[in-house]
């Protein structure tokens, strides 16, 4: 009579999968998959398209904009109006061609998170940086210089003249 070898024994601990790259890619494919199935895109339409509106008679216009990633995350808005019942100025709106946010990460002085914007006014490149914080909003200007006469016509009760740095 012939004896019988007992069959190989199979390992159902799956060891491989308590290596750190294991556990982050399945974290990473779970973060996408939530991001495929989650209507991320009407959410932030709603929240932009509600945010312009200011009030009743405040309707600010923009062409389009684009919420963007990589390589840093930033908004761009093209062709924004902004009309002159809003700044309390009825005679000239504001048109802004384009305008980037740059987000920068959270601020401690104030307490919020930092904004960087970039657009143009006037042919005028201007570069702020905003932080929004809790309870207020804090705005620094670096290395801008602004000819104050071009500001006159949105702020017609001020007069100004020369040029801010």
């Amino acid at each position: 009579m012939s004896e019988q070898t007992p069959p190989d024994e199979v390992k159902y601990d799956l060891d491989f999968l308590k290596k750190p790259i294991w556990i982050l890619s399945f974290a990473i494919f779970f973060f996408f998959i939530i991001l495929i199935n989650f209507p991320l895109e009407k959410k932030i339409d709603n929240l932009v398209y509600k945010s312009l509106k200011v009030s009743s008679s405040c309707h600010i216009q923009i062409s389009d904009y684009s919420l963007n990633i990589f390589p840093l995350p930033h908004l761009k808005v093209d062709n924004l109006n902004v009309p002159g019942k809003c700044m309390g100025n009825g005679k000239k709106d504001i048109f802004l061609k384009e305008i980037k946010a740059y987000f920068r990460g959270p601020s401690f002085s104030p307490l919020g998170v930092l904004f960087k914007i970039e657009t143009s006014f006037e042919k005028i490149p201007i570069e702020v940086y905003v932080t929004a914080g809790i309870s207020k909003i804090a705005i620094v200007m670096k290395d801008s210089l602004i000819p104050l006469g071009k500001l006159k016509s949105i702020l017609p009760a001020i007069k100004l003249s020369g040029q801010t740095k």
